[in-house]
This record gives C-alpha cells, structure tokens and sequence, in this order.
C-alpha cells in the first residue's frame, strides 16, 4: 500500500508518501508546498501541486487531519479552505481519503495523543530511519501517512478491510 499523508494550511502544507508495511514502511519523499500571494492564489497553487504530488507518486489513499474547532474562527475558516483544495485534489483523481483527529494522529507516532509537535519530528525520524528531522509540516504529513498504515495493518489483523 501507498500512502500520502498531507498536513493542510494555506501558507504551509506538509506532505509525505510512505509505502509498505509497518513496523518500518518505505520513505518515498515528503516536503512543504509554501503559497503566497491572495487567497485564491495560495488555493490554486496548493490544487496544482497536489494534483502533481498525486500524479508522481500514485498512492493508494490520502492520509489527512480531520478539521477541529478552533477559538480564532479566521485560523479554523483558512484550515477549512486548505482541506476543501486537498479533498478537491484526492477527489478529482479518485483517490480515496481517511480522515484521522489529530490526537489520534499522535497517539499513532508517539504512544501519546498530546505529544508536541518536536516529539512527532522525533519519533518520525526514528520510526521511519530517516538521517535527520524531517521538517515540521512534513512531520506531522509523514505522521498522518503512518497513522493510516497502522489503522490497515490492525484491521487486517482483525479481519477487517475498511480500508484499502
């Protein structure tokens, strides 16, 4: 299986493909899409770049944080419009997506749902045997990518295929 995970913002967005299986999956890449400029601008680049991201590495699913409440409303309104372009993306190319709460995500990478996000960089490198910290949207992609790998790897041991 291949995995994207992505990381959503509107000025930053991680992105990491992982394949294979745990405990060690294969690191194919990861990296950060930076977008400036007005808000249609900074959505349109960030459609294009995944459009191209999901052409290159052709993953079987795409990994993403749910949406969460925030008490600044604008930060939660521009995390809405980033995963709006990312579900777009997966959507236009028929890539199927699951969706993961972001303590979920952490207690995935680091044994605990609160961890920060230097303790996911840090147990990300480890899990994954990269040479050095990935950086920190790529971090927590490359962590939402393993949180689905280890959802897979359980269900298929409990006889389950809700995902794919």
């Amino acid at each position: 299986m291949r995995v994207i995970g992505v990381d959503p913002s509107t000025v930053a967005t991680g992105w990491g493909v992982l394949e294979g299986d745990l405990p060690v999956p294969r690191y194919l890449g990861s990296g950060v899409v930076r977008c400036r400029g007005g808000m249609s601008t900074r959505l349109a680049k960030l459609y294009a770049e995944l459009v191209r991201l999901l052409s290159q590495y052709h993953p079987h699913c795409l990994s993403l944080e749910q949406g969460f409440t925030s008490h600044n409303v604008q930060a939660a309104l521009r995390l809405g419009e980033a995963r709006g372009v990312v579900l777009a993306a997966a959507g236009s190319l028929g890539i199927a997506v699951a969706e993961y709460a972001p303590a979920t995500i952490k207690l995935a990478v680091t044994g605990d749902g609160r961890a920060t996000k230097e303790q996911v960089q840090w147990m990300v490198q480890r899990r994954l045997k990269l040479a050095a910290p990935p950086a920190e949207d790529a971090a927590d992609a490359l962590g939402a990518a393993l949180c689905h790998l280890q959802t897979c790897t359980l269900e298929r041991k409990l006889g389950r295929n809700r995902h794919r």
